[in-house]
């Protein structure tokens, strides 16, 4: 089962609300470092018991779709060097699938609509 998680980045305007909002989604610990390598290394070894968890579910979970809405806005207001190095870990937690022991793998949407609702 692939799991789709819905990450608002409506009210993201820097880095630590992003890493506020994804660390309470994925109920990271409290020794999270609030900076990209911990952010790369927690999502990286997130594993399917814990996405159960999270999600509710007790179906095997093979995947995860992280579907970011609001990507516009955040995208308008997200500092650029931070912007760069949070879509590099977008591409290299959908690329490394085969590197982890579970084989879960992550995908990616970047949701643009409320361009079309304002």
């Amino acid at each position: 089962m692939i799991q789709k998680i819905h990450i608002d980045l409506d009210t993201v305007a820097n880095r630590d609300d992003l890493f506020r909002i994804v660390a309470s989604i994925f109920l990271f610990p409290d020794y999270f470092g609030n900076n990209w390598d911990a952010l790369f290394d927690l999502m990286y070894s997130l594993d399917p018991e814990t996405l159960s968890r999270i999600s509710g579910t007790t179906d095997s979970i093979t995947g995860v779709h992280l579907i970011f809405l609001s990507f516009d806005t955040f995208e308008a207001q997200f500092p650029e060097a931070d912007m760069i190095q949070f879509c590099r870990i977008l591409v290299d937690l959908s690329a490394n699938r085969e590197y982890r022991w579970d084989h879960l793998s992550f995908t990616f949407e970047l949701d643009y609509s409320s361009l079309y609702w304002r």
